[in-house]
């Protein structure tokens, strides 16, 4: 009596180097899109002082893919229309910012933390009393409008508005400004003056639905202002 013998499979042999494949694409998706952000990176940022009629420079820039963290060195923000001797309207030593990955990744814009040091701030009011700004800055002018119709005789039944719930569009847990140096020049009155401040300004919890604002701020200017510090939540 004879009995068969089962035939069995050979095992199968898994690519030996299928994971290593994955890991270095992954490598090189990470590192082109380095390259191509550090490449883009002056457009971008031009592109963005562009929607307020401004031109934008740096000397180094780093952003993070993962953190979402941009650091900005030796910023300067001019008017696009002004003359090339003008001075400029913002300079800034160093710029960071922090934004949740994953809260952007739900729909909500989220600073973690953001710092602004050895920022200067120039601002000249017209001798007509308007400030010297890019046009995307200012006001669009008041257009005529129709007059007013009467209004309706008031009613005995009482009437309760609900306001809907406003949310800020974007949180902020951590921010700072310090050291910001004001420079203003007031051509209204003949000769024209000249006012300087320094302000630090601290933020926290900025949008947070479960508790208050915390708000900091500490200004001074030689001739018109010793000290003033405010706290408000």
């Amino acid at each position: 009596m004879s009995t068969a013998t089962p035939i069995t499979k050979p095992p199968r042999t898994k690519p030996r180097h299928r994971w290593r494949r994955r890991f270095l694409w992954c490598v090189g998706i990470a590192l082109g899109a380095r390259l191509g952000l550090a490449l883009a990176m002056p457009w971008l940022v031009n592109f963005g002082a562009s929607f307020v009629g401004c031109t934008a420079t740096y000397r180094s820039a780093t952003l993070s893919l993962l953190g979402l963290s941009l650091h900005l060195e030796d910023l300067e923000v001019r008017d696009a229309a002004a003359p090339a001797d003008e001075a400029p309207l913002l300079v800034a030593q160093e710029i960071t910012a922090d934004v949740s990955t994953w809260q952007l990744l739900h729909g909500q814009l989220a600073v973690v933390d953001a710092a602004l040091s050895g920022c200067s701030l120039h601002v000249v009011r017209n001798a007509d009393g308007s400030l010297r700004l890019p046009a995307a800055m200012l006001p669009p002018p008041a257009a005529a409008t129709a007059p007013a119709e009467p209004a309706a005789p008031p009613t005995n039944a009482a009437t309760t508005e609900v306001l809907p719930p406003f949310e800020m569009p974007l949180r902020i847990a951590s921010a700072r400004v310090s050291g910001l140096q004001i420079h203003c020049r007031d051509e209204t009155s003949t000769p024209a003056r000249d006012f300087a401040a320094t302000i630090d300004v601290d933020v926290a919890d900025v949008g947070r639905p479960d508790g208050p604002m915390h708000l900091t701020v500490r200004a001074e200017s030689p001739g018109l202002l010793d000290q003033l510090h405010l706290q408000a939540n």
